[in-house]
């Protein structure tokens, strides 16, 4: 049985603890000032650090703090993490740099932050990644290619974002797909060409939106589908399904 090291930023502080957290050291990470506890106290630090980073480490989790921003560096200086989390916080943007060296890359979860756009290309140099969550974020627009790059991924969670359409070819980078939450969104119009490349699709949830419409031939394609669920829309009728 393979035993992983787990690297868990998850503060539980008190208002005087000290204001630097050592896991080694020699290799710097700087964390942001201000960092969000369980519970909602505020821990005050000049820089809360991480040093000597264990080469081990496969799952880093920087949830509930206050980062706006995904450091350039983290990758390299955690080349083998499989699992990253930031979830919870100000996140307002990322770049494909901020992932280089995440070859080892498998589960990202973006969700509950500020992020407002994806751009193009940004986990491209995720080539191994499998499931991404980017949910309950203020995206209302998705750029043209936001997932190229993203050839292996199975899993991806759009959902509460406050989307009203978007280009089906995003979907076009993904031939791995197999579950898709587009949930409790403001989608309007699901369009014919809907997926029709993701051949390997399974499940898909557009429940809670706006849709008025299914254009004919939306699903039509996707020989592998099992589980559809479009409840909680505005369709009139099982024709437009």
């Amino acid at each position: 049985m393979k035993i992983y090291t787990v690297l868990v930023l998850t503060l539980f502080l008190k208002t005087y603890s000290a204001d630097i957290l050592s896991c080694g050291s020699s290799l710097g990470y700087s964390i942001p000032t201000m960092c969000r506890i369980s519970g909602g106290s505020v821990a005050d630090g000049e820089s809360l650090q991480i040093s000597n980073a264990n080469a081990n480490i496969t799952t880093l989790s920087f949830s509930n703090t206050e980062f706006t921003s995904i450091p350039a560096d983290t990758f390299v200086k955690f080349q083998n993490i499989k699992v990253f989390y930031v979830t919870n916080n100000n996140l307002k943007s990322f770049y494909g740099s901020s992932f280089q060296n995440a070859k080892q890359l498998t589960q990202m979860s973006l969700f509950t932050n500020q992020i407002t756009a994806i751009p193009n290309q940004a986990f491209s140099l995720c080539s191994s990644l499998n499931k991404l969550s980017i949910y309950n974020n203020p995206i209302i627009d998705l750029s043209e290619s936001p997932f190229a790059g993203l050839t292996q991924l199975q899993e991806l969670s759009l959902e509460d974002l406050p989307l009203e359409s978007f280009d089906s070819s995003i979907f076009v980078h993904l031939p791995a797909l197999e579950k898709l939450d587009i949930t409790n969104c403001s989608l309007r119009v699901i369009d014919k060409d809907f997926l029709d490349s993701n051949l390997n699709i399974t499940e898909i949830k557009l429940y809670d939106n706006d849709i008025v419409t299914i254009e004919d031939g939306a699903f039509s394609t996707l020989v592998s589908l099992n589980y559809l669920d479009v409840s909680y829309n505005l369709l009139t009728s099982l024709k437009t399904v």
